[in-house]
């Protein structure tokens, strides 16, 4: 990919994957699209993805009718960096819910992503001659030719896809456990890098399927999943004691059994005589201690507790979301303190980026049984708040709507009285009419949804403070 100080259009196409929805889907401010809503583009679009589509066949050589696309325009490294990060991102947690369901159809191959720059050469192009780069899942680069129209090396995908194009519907995104996870509930329930630790597990997980676009060994596939047990498991820059700190883990998250102590420990061996270069490598089939005969391959019972171990971990943490003993050892006034700075220093009330730092987690994490920030700060931290909370009113709800919400916000923002008390009700009719947009609208983007928990849990929380005796 060029790297320009101007910006590129650049052109994301998903071959083999169909996400049905006839408004698109909003993934990281990028809008995803089926091909048969093309027709709305600007012609510069629709023109260069019509060529590159021609670009990808199937399997047994036939022209692919049906994928899903976006674009956006790129200038500079950190916006290549934060595009590929967000493809990856999404793809990976596709790949992985349908992958993890190892009954299911879907490949490695469905969910691959090409990024194509359109340069000036490809801007200059004519009906003789075309060339396009593409990269394959922000990586690998393919060169392409199309010459009198026809062109000259399309990509094959390595596998047989079946279905062409994977379909999922809006539903089926919607309600997809793994994308909540990690996109609408994120930042409650994760504490520092931990979801990307858990996507770096997940990565490997899926690597065990497809190795860069051709087959996998399998033993490179079992040493995916065992690298993806080490990513999930065992704690950061630890170098000592690799198949103790598995087991354990193991044990702990799902309970101890001799049958899983002895399963691992054959898994172990396979994993050494591989990584080791025995000659004779360990069978692949699991045989129990006291068996003569494999039963299982090792791949799949890896791959299905490696699932398990992974769903556990979420619902431990979507099910004790910050109410652990952090949620005790976290005053109210550091938290109202740590947003206040970050608050300050946000001049532009840039919403999304606000979403990126910790100011959203750390005001859905007031408690109403901490006293400790003072009623004179919970006063004045609102006033600072308020602001961004009426700039999304302002931008993404209908003038009806907001109408009432801006003007309880202003009476907020404008109260000079003495008696706090009076101000506890003001925020009380406020919460109360803030739930129309807090809990009805769930189709924006997921900081603005972010943003709105934040506030809603604030306007509880100063109601309670204001009215409290202490101070």
């Amino acid at each position: 990919m060029e790297k320009r100080t101007n910006k590129n259009l650049v052109i994301v196409i998903f071959p083999y994957l169909l996400l049905y929805s006839k408004e698109g889907i909003e993934i990281n401010g990028l809008k995803i699209k089926p091909y048969f809503i093309l027709e709305n583009e600007k012609e510069e679009v629709k023109k260069h993805l019509l060529d590159i589509a021609k670009l990808f066949r199937t399997r047994i050589d036939q022209p692919i009718l049906e994928y899903s696309y976006t674009f956006t325009e790129i200038s500079n490294p950190e916006e290549w960096k934060g595009l590929k990060d967000a493809l990856d991102k999404f793809t990976t947690i596709l790949r992985f819910s349908q992958l993890s369901d190892l009954k299911n159809y879907g490949k490695f191959d469905h969910f691959n992503y090409f990024v194509f720059e359109i340069t000036d050469e490809q801007l200059r192009a004519n009906d003789e001659f075309a060339y396009y780069q593409g990269i394959l899942n922000g990586e690998h680069p393919f060169h392409f030719d199309i010459i009198e129209k026809e062109v000259r090396h399309p990509y094959i995908p390595s596998a047989e896809l079946y279905p062409v194009p994977f379909i999922l519907t809006a539903e089926d995104i919607e309600k997809n456990d793994y994308l909540k996870t990690f996109y609408i509930h994120k930042n409650f329930i994760f504490k520092d890098d931990e979801d990307r630790k858990i996507l770096r597990a997940m990565e490997w997980f899926n690597r065990s399927f497809l190795h860069h676009g051709r087959p996998v060994d399998l033993s490179e596939a079992l040493l995916d999943v065992h690298i993806a047990f080490e990513a999930l498991l065992r704690p950061e820059d630890e170098e000592k004691g690799v198949k103790a700190q598995i087991k354990t883990a193991l044990l702990n998250l799902l309970g101890y059994s001799e049958a899983l102590v002895q399963w691992y420990d054959e898994f172990w061996k396979l994993r050494n005589s591989i990584v080791h270069g025995d000659i004779e490598t360990k069978p692949f089939l699991y045989t129990q201690p006291g068996s003569k005969k494999g039963h299982k391959h090792h791949l799949y019972l890896a791959r299905k507790i490696f699932v398990q171990c992974l769903n556990t971990i979420l619902q431990i943490r979507s099910n004790f979301p910050l109410l652990e003993i952090e949620g005790e050892l976290i005053s109210n006034a550091f938290r109202i303190n740590e947003s206040s700075k970050l608050l300050k220093g946000q001049k532009d009330y840039d919403l999304e980026k606000l979403y990126k730092g910790k100011v959203f987690k750390f005001i859905s994490s007031l408690r109403t049984d901490d006293p400790s920030a003072s009623k004179i700060q919970t006063k004045e931290f609102g006033e600072l708040f308020l602001p961004f909370v009426k700039k999304d009113l302002e931008e993404n709800e209908k003038q009806d709507i907001k109408k009432n919400l801006l003007e309880a916000i202003d009476k907020i923002l404008q109260w000079q009285g003495n008696n706090l008390r009076d101000l506890a009700l003001l925020y009380s009719k406020l919460q109360e009419s803030y739930g129309s947009v807090y809990f009805i609208r769930k189709d924006l983007p997921i900081y603005i949804l972010a943003l709105r928990g934040a506030a809603y849990n604030f306007f509880n929380f100063a109601t309670w403070r204001l009215l409290t005796v202490f101070d």
